[in-house]
């Protein structure tokens, strides 16, 4: 089983080196690469050796190491994936190593072999069963990415209406119903987009915190503000491509 946590807290440790640096992809060449993979893959043991895990749960490894659910498979460890984005797309070209081994595939499962790293090659799609955001993600990942997805299912995102609950019957101060959080009701905000200011005459606020990245698209964000009949103050809060920052500035500019 899994080890219990200390003081009943729960350890997170961050050791693992990524293909990601200050918003931007970091590429690196196949000797940088294997020194990458060989930390990481001795970070994933060193932690399944520490805590012995029933099942381990994936939920990104779009700037990780790609061979880290062959290392899992090769251990016994069954592996749930949970997948919001399309990293199984973009991930293999991110990871420098699987890019250099669809290149030069003998060259680098020699070098694998050499150094006890998975093949980089692995088909991580026969690793465990993967949960996805959407069925447009999942056909996605089916049509375009090199796994084969033996195991899947869709989980929509949303709100669980069984705690969060939209309407109680009870009526606030608009008239409209109240939402609830479990039994407490919500509190209504001191501003609408109907009645056109924020408490105390001010413009409402909208906070996107968050790494900025165009699959993030937050440039959406700001398009939809431009729009709006009740013009809102967007606040951005995260760092991220210096090139997409660049571009987020000049659209505010553009849109006023």
């Amino acid at each position: 089983g899994a080890g219990e946590p200390v003081d009943g807290r729960v350890a997170v440790r961050r050791e693992l080196s990524l293909y990601f640096r200050a918003g931007a992809p970091r590429p690196a060449g196949p000797l940088s690469s294997l020194r990458r993979e060989r930390h990481n893959l001795a970070a994933l043991r060193s932690v399944v050796a520490e805590f012995s895990p029933d099942v381990a749960s994936i939920w990104h490894l779009g700037a990780a190491s790609m061979s880290i659910p062959g290392e899992l498979d090769r251990l016994g460890i069954p592996v749930q994936f949970v997948v919001y984005d399309d990293w199984l797309l973009y991930g293999p070209e991110m990871d420098s190593f699987v890019s250099f081994a669809t290149r030069h595939r003998r060259i680098a499962l020699g070098l694998a072999n050499l150094l006890g790293l998975p093949d980089p090659n692995y088909d991580l799609g026969q690793s465990g069963h993967f949960d996805f955001c959407s069925e447009f993600t999942r056909r996605r990942a089916r049509r375009a990415s090199r796994y084969q997805l033996l195991s899947s299912d869709v989980i929509l995102g949303g709100v669980n209406l069984a705690v969060f609950n939209p309407g109680t019957g009870q009526k606030g101060k608009s008239g409209k119903q109240a939402a609830t959080v479990g039994q407490e009701p919500i509190p209504e905000p001191g501003w609408s987009l109907d009645e056109g200011a924020g408490a105390g005459g001010d413009r409402p606020q909208i906070l996107c915190p968050g790494r900025l990245d165009p699959r993030k698209g937050q440039e959406v964000l700001l398009a939809a503000q431009a729009l709006m009949t009740t013009p809102a103050e967007v606040v951005l809060s995260g760092w991220g491509d210096p090139e997409y920052r660049h571009k987020l500035k000049g659209l505010t500019e553009e849109l006023g």
